[in-house]
């Protein structure tokens, strides 16, 4: 098991979204790529953990897999919860799911310090997220 993380904090004035955003398209593009627009107005721990859900399913290769499923299900994933939903991600990106193709994923948080994101729960479950086996680099701003 590599458990060599590769985490960047990126600080200063202005905004760093076009940056990280373009950097990971430029760089590492081989890789699935997962956004959070941490400041976005009303975010909440449910809707990214839906957002991460969603975003995996489709790249997990055993159909026969509840969770691997069509975009009908997304009503499914979002009834979920909180605690299945970690589950689910924490199956697919330590390695656990075997039908999940890609060896890392690329997770771009932005705002990280954000209003939204600044909860004791917010913050324990995005760290645990960012250590995941298969989650090579995390950028947050």
């Amino acid at each position: 098991m590599d458990n060599h993380y590769n985490n960047l904090l990126i600080t200063g004035v202005g905004s760093k979204t076009d940056f990280l955003n373009d950097f990971a398209e430029e760089c590492l593009s081989e890789y699935p790529i997962i956004t959070i627009n941490g400041y976005m107005n009303g975010i909440t721990l449910k809707y990214i953990l839906n957002k991460l859900c969603n975003f995996l399913t489709p790249l997990v290769k055993n159909t026969d897999s509840e969770d691997a499923i069509d975009e009908e299900t997304n009503t499914k994933i979002q009834k979920r919860t909180k605690v299945q939903q970690l589950e689910f991600i924490k199956d697919v990106l330590s390695g656990r799911e075997e039908g999940f193709k890609y060896n890392r994923v690329i997770l771009i948080i932005h705002n990280l310090d954000g209003k939204a994101l600044r909860s004791d729960d917010t913050q324990q479950i995005l760290s645990e997220i960012a250590k995941l086996q298969k989650v090579k680099l995390t950028l947050f701003s």
